[in-house]
């Protein structure tokens, strides 16, 4: 059931024509179950940029665990950050009856995810090596969080047909839901 290669390729370039913020982008998906369940393979793809994040994370953290147990630790954070929003998404698109566009929106937003990270990654990392200084490194990670969160909103706002104001509901959650698993993963990993 995993994806082709022209499917992998053709379901990343309607993420970018999202970025770009032409909704016709939605047209690159395929909208059904076998699509919702093969839109996960993007989590593959990035994987290997999360796991460059996280060790850029754990430079800065304090770890009490063993290389194990932070290897485990982050991989059911990371399966959890792939699966909590999408969860709670339904429910919310239940309540505002737009449960029939919800299978698009996860097949968008899985996708969109390999674009986020290809922004949000080198933006971090040379905020991460301090050659900016570190007035700009903040400016340079508050800004990949922004464009990661509008072209979030965007694909949200699109893929729902909603309004600006509901797809920032939307985004806020995911932000909510991604701090409070990431507060999680650290707790454990300083234990």
């Amino acid at each position: 059931m995993l994806p082709s290669l022209s499917e992998v390729a053709y379901a990343i370039y309607g993420a970018w024509r999202l970025l770009q913020f032409d909704r016709r982008g939605h047209d690159f998906f395929e909208i059904s179950e076998r699509a919702f369940w093969q839109s996960f393979f993007a989590g593959v793809i990035v994987l290997p940029g999360y796991a460059i994040l996280v060790l850029l994370h754990l430079n800065r953290a304090e770890v009490g665990a063993d290389a194990l147990s932070v290897a485990i630790i982050h991989l059911l954070a990371y399966t959890m950050n792939w699966t909590a929003f999408p969860l709670a998404a339904y429910y919310l698109a239940l309540g505002m009856d737009k449960e029939s566009r919800w299978l698009g929106f996860v097949v968008a937003l899985n996708w969109s995810k390999v674009i986020q990270l290809l922004i949000y990654l080198p933006l971090i990392g040379l905020a991460a090596s301090g050659i900016a200084g570190p007035g700009a490194s903040g400016l340079l990670s508050f800004g990949a969080m922004i464009l990661v969160l509008v072209y979030q909103w965007y694909v949200t706002r699109t893929a729902f047909d909603i309004t600006g104001m509901q797809a920032a509901g939307f985004t806020g959650l995911d932000v909510v839901l991604g701090i409070f698993i990431t507060t999680l993963t650290d707790t454990a990993l300083a234990a």
